[in-house]
């Protein structure tokens, strides 16, 4: 019984780091890309080149011992603009003004639905076939 939890969990870690890597890929396809001609700078006054936000996407393992693994997906370096993109925002203006609302765009919680549903149908295929 040992032996085939063993197998089963290793086969389920294995499952967990494909299922992050397609989600992220999903994440990368949907992203937004900025236009080219609104070069804008951050309050910090850093200049970031359109698709910066779209190839930051990545995943790591948070935690993993003998029974478990955990891998959070997240976007490196531009984690400010995750949420202002898939909740949408008002428009600051340059006198401090909001403007209009910018409309969401959506492109992480589709892949977060994917992943969940993904790993557990893995999950229920790997134990009803024994591995």
């Amino acid at each position: 019984m040992q032996d085939y939890a063993g197998d089963v969990t290793s086969n389920m870690k294995e499952d967990i780091d494909s299922v992050a890597k397609e989600a992220v890929k999903k994440i990368k396809s949907a992203a937004p890309v900025r236009d080219s001609n609104r070069d804008r700078k951050t309050r910090s006054g850093k200049k970031y080149p359109p698709g910066t936000y779209k190839k930051s996407w990545t995943s790591r393992t948070v935690e993993e011992t003998f029974n478990r693994k955990k891998r959070t997906i997240y976007s490196k370096g531009q984690y400010q603009l995750t949420h202002l993109l898939e909740k949408g925002h008002k428009e600051v203006l340059p006198s401090g003004k909001t403007g209009r609302k910018v409309e969401p765009i959506v492109h992480i919680q589709p892949a977060e639905e994917w992943a969940v549903n993904e790993l557990q149908k893995r999950t229920i295929r790997r134990i009803s076939s024994g591995v």
